[in-house]
């Protein structure tokens, strides 16, 4: 049996430096500036309005954003364009405009319109993955991208656990079971367990949604200290899109941890990366995060939870208070 004709024929193209177009400044046109930027585009950005991480790039210089409705003359020596808003007619316009210039062009509402369309991408190492679907279904491309890089790196993301880990143990997840031990411990048979990906035939063989990150933190009465906290979570999502990121809270702060837990179970999320956002694991990780993700795994069985190392002693954390050091007055 001769295979299907193809809609899209996956092809590399190389950005670097030739000028990009993106027209919108909500989410979707976010998302496409950041993987334009990943590839060393030349971005213009053109939207009334744009999303706080858009705006927050332009006044860093790493776009260009022009404030205004889109006009064909924002095309003149574009090499791709790529329509993002929520708006049909401005979407049409932008593929017509494009194609009587000659520009490449993605209509990101419609493949149908689209010459161009942008794939689910992970990359590791020296490899790029891109998983197309011919613009039918991006979530599910996304899905079967997480799969493969499961695959690629031969188990879950390995980061070192909340436990009093030696040397040898760093790098190693810690997933939290419902099993039963003194409040906060692991036991030997969950520090550092390898986080394989599911096999063929298995329940989460459905290729189920991305892991949800979520950054554990203390609490507080401060407003302007969960503002903060809200914006780091936002300058994360963009650069692990399309995973989501979420902040919970312990205590004297909405949500709490089982909130953000229970609602993304509704959403159909059923696995969870936990990030606390403390400098040891000594305290509240211990006395407070351990139990509380112990009693959400006892509760949902079906659910993955496994948790990340706090902050620590991390040499990236290091550079970057040596960055501050050294750029005090």
């Amino acid at each position: 049996m001769s295979p299907s004709p193809l809609a899209f024929l996956p092809l590399g193209l190389r950005l670097a430096d030739r000028p990009c177009v993106v027209v919108g400044g909500g989410g979707v046109g976010a998302r496409k500036v950041q993987t334009l930027l990943l590839a060393q585009a030349r971005v213009l950005v053109v939207a009334p309005q744009a999303r706080e991480e858009l705006q927050a790039l332009a006044a860093q210089g790493r776009i260009r954003w022009a404030r205004e409705p889109f006009r064909g003359e924002h095309l003149e020596g574009a090499f791709l364009a790529v329509a993002a808003t929520d708006e049909g007619g401005v979407n049409e316009a932008v593929v017509r405009e494009a194609e009587a210039r000659g520009v490449l062009v993605c209509d990101a509402s419609a493949a149908e319109r689209s010459g161009v369309i942008f794939g689910a991408l992970h990359r590791e190492e020296d490899f790029l993955v891109a998983v197309f679907t011919d613009g039918r279904d991006p979530a599910r491309a996304r899905q079967v991208r997480d799969r493969m890089a499961a695959v690629l790196a031969g188990a879950a993301p390995s980061v070192a656990g909340p436990g009093r880990a030696g040397p040898q143990e760093r790098g190693q997840a810690v997933r939290i079971s419902s099993e039963e031990g003194p409040p906060g411990s692991l036991g030997k048979a969950e520090r550092g367990a390898p986080l394989p990906p599911s096999a063929p035939g298995s329940k989460s063989s459905s290729l189920p949604p991305p892991p949800l990150l979520i950054l554990v933190a203390h609490g507080s009465r401060d407003r302007e200290w969960r503002d903060t906290l809200e914006r780091l979570a936002g300058l994360t999502r963009e650069r692990i899109f399309p995973q989501e990121v979420a902040v919970a809270y312990i205590q004297f702060s909405q949500p709490t941890l089982p909130a953000v837990v229970e609602q993304a179970l509704a959403r159909g999320v059923g696995r969870f990366r936990l990030l606390p956002l403390f400098m040891a694991a000594a305290g509240h990780v211990e006395k407070d995060v351990v139990p509380l993700v112990r009693a959400l795994a006892a509760k949902h069985t079906d659910a993955e939870f496994v948790l990340l190392p706090p902050l620590g002693e991390d040499p990236r954390l290091a550079e970057l208070v040596a960055a501050m050091a050294a750029s005090a007055p």
